[in-house]
């Protein structure tokens, strides 16, 4: 072989960037699985991805879409989550008078002085209002879950009035950013 072709070959800018964003992908996978919050949203919706997520909010507004993420995190405004950042003196629900955390199930399921909300949402999900996954997960729990956050009128103070979001068709799903719809 000629000198000139022991030279090693120049790469390639695409292959280059192609194998730098899949080791990228690869490092925030690992480091997904190993975080706390993984085990918390894989139980609200296994099959959780940024598409997923795209679909379920894509068409609501800021605040929606805020709650929604703030519900399935846990990080919203609820002494369980206030007492863990030293915002509360306890992480105790203060309505319900006994040792009661106010966590999110808390909130949806279980505090007395929201029986009469949540009666209400029963009635309109039926079996699905028992589950945080329905709740938190699907299209068709969507107006029924934010009439119940804005008549506890719980997050109020953070929020002001949470309107019920319009009803999304289903079947059509948000073209990413930069892409036009014709």
């Amino acid at each position: 072989m000629p000198k000139t072709l022991w030279k090693s070959l120049p790469l390639s800018t695409s292959a280059v960037k192609q194998s730098h964003n899949n080791q990228l992908q690869k490092k925030w996978h690992e480091t997904w699985e190993n975080s706390p919050c993984h085990p918390h949203i894989k139980a609200i919706d296994p099959s959780n991805t940024p598409k997923s997520f795209l679909r379920l909010a894509g068409h609501l507004k800021k605040k929606h879409t805020a709650i929604y993420t703030q519900l399935c995190t846990g990080h919203i405004l609820l002494n369980k989550h206030l007492y863990r950042i030293k915002k509360s003196a306890s992480p105790k629900c203060l309505q319900c008078g006994d040792d009661q955390i106010e966590s999110v199930h808390h909130f949806l399921f279980d505090c007395s002085r929201y029986d009469r909300e949540w009666h209400i949402l029963q009635q309109k999900l039926g079996r699905e209002a028992l589950s945080i996954p329905h709740l938190l997960s699907r299209k068709s729990a969507q107006q029924a879950l934010f009439r119940y956050i804005d008549s506890t009128k719980r997050l109020h103070t953070v929020f002001g009035d949470i309107p019920t979001p319009p009803k999304s068709d289903n079947s059509k799903c948000p073209k990413p950013m930069g892409q036009h719809q014709t």
